[in-house]
C-alpha cells in the first residue's frame, strides 16, 4: 500500500448551498455529498432509519472547497460501510472555530433528520442510531475537534489527517510555513519529473485560493477570512478537552506545516511515540475512549496525493476499538 497512489473513483457528488442560525447569527456553509448506496441499500436505510455503519463526514482544510480534496472523500466512500459522505465548508462566521464547531452539528443533525427520519427536520431531534466519523484534513480537523466536543453522542469517531490545532503556534509562522512547504513540494516534484504530483499541488493551491475569494465574497468580511487564519494557530485539546469518543491522529513524516516533533518534542523517532502516547493523552485527551497515533511517509498534501495509504491505515486503526454495542443496537431497530 505504501508509495502507491488509489486508482482513480467515479463517484458523482451533489452541491448544495444553506444556512444555519447560531447565537442570532446566520451562517451560509455549502455541503457537498457523494451517496454511492445501491437502490436496495438506501430503501433498507430508510426502513431501518439507519445507515450500514457511519456516516463520514469531512472537514476540508483552511481554504478548501468542499471537493476540493477529490481523493480522500471518493477513497473513504469507498472503503466505508455507508457508502455516504457529507463534506462540509462553513462560511468563517463571527464567532470563529467555535461557532464553526456548533454549525457543523446543526448542518449534520438538520440534514440527518431530513433523510433520516421521514422529512422531521429538528436540529435537536433524536438520532439514536446515527454514528458519526469524522475525518478533518489539516485546519478541517481542528474544527472538527471542537464539533465532537460539543456532541459527543453524535461524533464517535475523529480522524485527524496531518492536523492543525494540537499546538499553539503564532499565524505568522504558520503561513510562513505553509509557504514553504508548498514551495518545497512544487520544487522536488519539478526535479523529479513527477508530474501527477506537480499537478495535484498546483490544483490544490488552486482551490484553496479560490476558496479563500469564495469566503470572503460570501462573508463580505476581511477581517473574518483573516480571523479564520488566527483560528487556524490555536490548540484545541487539552486538560479540560471533554470529547470522550475515539481519535487518531495521522502525520506526514516529512511535514513541514503540521511537524509530529511539535506534539511529541521528547520523541526523537516516530516509534518513540507510542511510549509517550499514555501521557500525552492524560494531558490532552484525557475522556477519550480510544486514542491512536501514527506517522506515515510523506509530506503535507499526502493525505491527498496517497489518499488509499491514509485512509486505509485510519480504518484499520479504528477497527481496533469494540464498537459492537452500538452496531447490536442498529441491528435491533431493524428487526422491529
Amino acid at each position: 500500500m505504501k508509495g502507491k497512489h488509489c486508482a482513480k473513483l467515479e463517484f458523482h457528488g451533489k452541491w448544495e448551498r444553506g444556512e444555519v442560525q447560531v447565537d442570532g447569527e446566520t451562517i451560509g456553509y455549502t455541503l457537498y455529498e457523494i451517496d454511492a448506496r445501491t437502490e436496495d441499500q438506501r430503501l433498507e436505510n430508510a426502513r431501518c432509519k439507519a445507515l450500514d455503519g457511519y456516516l463520514n463526514v469531512f472537514a476540508p482544510g483552511h481554504g478548501q472547497t468542499a471537493a476540493g480534496a477529490r481523493s480522500l472523500i471518493t477513497t473513504i466512500v469507498a472503503l466505508s460501510s455507508s457508502k455516504i459522505l457529507w463534506s462540509i465548508d462553513v462560511d468563517p462566521p463571527k464567532g470563529g472555530d467555535p461557532t464553526k464547531a456548533e454549525a457543523l452539528i446543526k448542518i449534520i443533525r438538520r440534514k440527518a433528520s431530513d433523510e433520516l427520519l421521514e422529512g422531521e427536520s429538528q436540529e435537536s431531534a433524536e438520532l439514536p442510531f446515527l454514528r458519526v466519523r469524522a475525518f478533518g484534513w489539516s485546519h478541517g480537523a481542528a474544527e472538527l475537534m471542537r464539533a465532537a466536543e460539543k456532541d459527543c453522542d453524535l461524533v464517535q469517531q475523529v480522524v485527524g489527517l496531518c492536523p492543525i490545532g494540537l499546538i499553539e503556534r503564532p499565524p505568522s509562522e504558520l503561513i510562513w510555513s505553509f509557504m514553504l512547504e508548498s514551495l518545497r513540494i512544487l520544487w522536488d516534484a519539478l526535479r523529479r519529473r513527477d508530474w501527477r504530483t506537480v499537478a495535484r499541488a498546483l490544483a490544490i493551491g488552486y482551490d484553496i485560493i479560490s476558496g479563500c475569494v469564495f469566503d470572503f465574497l460570501r462573508s463580505k468580511s476581511l477581517w473574518r477570512v483573516i480571523d479564520d487564519i488566527r483560528w487556524a494557530s490555536r490548540k484545541v485539546p487539552g486538560g479540560e478537552y471533554d470529547y470522550d469518543g475515539i481519535v487518531v491522529i495521522l502525520f506526514g513524516r516529512k511535514d513541514t506545516v503540521i511537524r509530529w516533533q511539535d506534539v511529541f518534542p521528547k520523541a526523537k523517532e516516530p516509534s518513540d511515540i507510542e511510549h509517550l502516547l499514555e501521557e500525552y493523552k492524560r494531558r490532552n485527551f484525557p475522556k477519550a475512549r480510544g486514542l491512536q497515533v501514527r506517522v506515515l511517509e510523506g509530506n503535507h498534501i499526502a493525505a491527498e496525493a496517497n489518499a488509499s495509504y491514509y485512509i486505509k491505515t485510519a480504518l484499520d486503526l479504528l477497527d481496533q476499538e469494540n464498537d459492537l454495542p452500538n452496531t447490536l443496537n442498529v441491528l435491533q431497530n431493524c428487526l422491529l
